[in-house]
């Protein structure tokens, strides 16, 4: 019983760490459209992502090009994969900016 006890202990201390860490990345979905508001047909489509602090003007903080699936009219895909997020840059309020390679 003691050693099952020990045993159980250090499996949880060992896996502690991975559990504190927060990831560097974040889950987007979204609709592309056209400039008109239509959704763009299915398919693949090269998609810039953007961070910033203010909503207007400035300077993105990151960036990201990703290929995308546009499959019935949604797409998905992780933003970070490429280039890390920083989790301390998000204790403040940040913009999405997604755009068309080549808008």
């Amino acid at each position: 019983m003691l050693r099952s006890t020990l045993l159980l202990l250090t499996i949880l201390l060992l896996a502690t760490p991975a559990w504190s860490e927060i990831p560097g990345t974040l889950s987007v979905q979204g609709v592309l459209t056209d400039l008109g508001g239509v959704p763009l047909a299915d398919g693949q489509y090269s998609v810039n992502f953007y961070l910033f602090t203010t909503s207007t003007g400035g300077t993105d903080f990151w960036h990201e090009e990703i290929l995308v699936e546009q499959v019935d009219g949604v797409f998905s895909t992780v933003l970070g994969l490429q280039f890390p997020l920083d989790p301390a840059d998000f204790d403040q309020e940040l913009y999405l900016e997604v755009r068309r390679s080549g808008e």
